[in-house]
């Protein structure tokens, strides 16, 4: 067969330009030469001469299932591209853009057209003619009529031609190329996989190198892959290049500001020892593992008011501070609940006196199965809070004494609770206003249908319960 036919009509990959075309074949090309590098094979050069492009693979031979889809043309070294995609349509759109395009492969010379497919009723799809010539060991891609400054352009993509790339400026995840933290400033937030470029975010404090699976495209799949990958990179670099790290990249993670490599809690960094031990020396040094971390101002003031010391950090270094010390959340409802002086009836105001001891009358009426001597009045660190048990004994907020049905409110939980009475909702609410109508004598029942409704309820209850017994 002296041709043969790919079933990629003009019109597909219509997105694609000349130049996603020329970074496909040389991320291809450099493909190539990363997976043929152990056994000397697959040495990738690029070459740009009286508007010709030259890709060569050295020692590389495609065999002719590269032209099947799904195929990725194997044979011996040469595998080029990772989806087997990449070297149809990167000829198909340069044959459209009217490219001359000619590929010498063994002792086989291939020119690529669109040409309309007797087969196809006609339809114009690419068509890789085939010649025999003398043999050579390289795979060899030129494409004609291709100005200077695209080539420029597309190998700025490309990490591996960027003459301002310093290696040594990186962090790696092992002793291969591969994975990588970029530190020089001019890389800070770009994307790049396998070297090439994908795009640039704001949200990143450094640059990096994945390895991840692209699409057709070569751009990142999904926001939660980006997230994954970068997490990834930095746990093996934490392991790996331990030292610059701690130097480095450590101290940008100790911000308010979340970047993307700080956003998410969960990645893959949260959860390696190595990074959670370099954390716990980093805040130990700089802040003492006294100090919280606060989801927000808002929380860190509320946790000043308790006498708590905090400070708000992203949500990866609050996740692992909080893994290694008490979180502040902890640490603030056990303050809260911390009695800060016990009072005794004397120290009481007047007005104070006289709802605490109606309300105590009250309780014992309703429940005369509580024990009084086990109820006392406390005043709180958290002054939100109403009451709490310890040692035995139940201590009332001091600020709930301030009016009668505040006072009533606090007794009508204990009295819910003694009486078993179901947890409906709204009936804590509804056992305080009901002392309140009890005490007052006043008809509040019935202009509060609500109010009536839920007394009903609480007295069907105790009701059932009487007749149990």
């Amino acid at each position: 067969m002296n041709h043969f036919e790919i079933t990629l009509s003009a019109g597909y990959a219509s997105g694609w330009g000349l130049d996603k075309a020329l970074r496909e074949l040389i991320a291809n090309g450099l493909d190539g030469q990363t997976r043929g590098r152990w056994n000397g094979s697959g040495r990738f050069h690029v070459k740009h001469r009286n508007g010709t492009l030259t890709l060569t693979n050295e020692q590389t031979e495609l065999n002719p299932s590269a032209w099947v889809l799904g195929e990725g043309g194997q044979a011996g070294t040469g595998v080029i591209g990772q989806f087997h995609e990449g070297l149809k349509l990167a000829t198909m759109v340069l044959c459209r853009l009217g490219h001359k395009v000619t590929m010498w492969n063994g002792d086989e010379k291939w020119s690529p057209v669109l040409e309309a497919s007797e087969k196809f009723g006609g339809v114009p799809i690419l068509t890789v003619k085939r010649r025999i010539v003398k043999h050579q060991p390289d795979f060899v891609i030129e494409i004609e009529d291709i100005d200077a400054d695209i080539v420029a352009d597309v190998k700025s993509k490309f990490l591996i031609f960027d003459t301002d790339f310093d290696e040594s400026a990186t962090l790696r995840t092992s002793y291969q190329d591969g994975p990588r933290v970029l530190l020089q400033p001019q890389y800070r937030g770009r994307l790049y996989s396998r070297g090439v470029f994908i795009q640039t975010r704001e949200d990143l404090s450094f640059g990096y190198e994945l390895d991840c699976e692209m699409n057709r495209d070569r751009t990142i799949l999904d926001e939660w892959d980006t997230k994954y990958e970068v997490g990834s990179v930095l746990a093996g670099a934490s392991v790996w290049d331990e030292e610059r790290f701690r130097e480095i990249v450590l101290p940008t993670f100790f911000s308010e500001d979340p970047n993307l490599e700080t956003a998410y809690e969960y990645s893959t960094l949260s959860n390696s020892a190595k990074f959670r031990d370099m954390v716990r020396e980093y805040w130990d040094e700089h802040y003492g593992p006294e100090v919280m971390v606060a989801e927000s101002s808002s929380q860190q003031q509320e946790a000043e008011r308790l006498g708590l010391r905090s400070v708000v950090m992203n949500p990866l270094i609050r996740r692992v501070v909080d893994t290694l010390y008490t979180s502040v959340r902890s640490a603030m409802s056990e303050q809260a609940t911390r009695v800060s002086r016990e009072l005794e009836m004397s120290d009481l105001a007047s007005a104070e006196r006289d709802v605490w001891m109606n309300a105590r009358r009250l309780a014992v009426t309703v429940t005369p199965s509580l024990n009084l001597a086990d109820i006392r009045v406390a005043e709180f660190v958290g002054h939100s809070t109403s009451q709490h048990e310890m040692d035995g004994v139940i201590w009332i907020n001091r600020v709930h004494l301030a009016d009668q049905k505040s006072a009533l409110k606090v007794w009508a939980r204990l009295i819910a609770g003694e009486e078993g009475t179901p947890g409906m909702d709204g009936v804590t609410d509804a056992l305080a206003r009901m002392t309140v109508v009890e005490m007052s004598r006043e008809k509040e029942i019935e202009e509060d249908n609500e109010l009536a409704e839920l007394i009903g309820k609480i007295k069907q209850f105790r009701n059932s319960r009487k007749e149990g017994a």
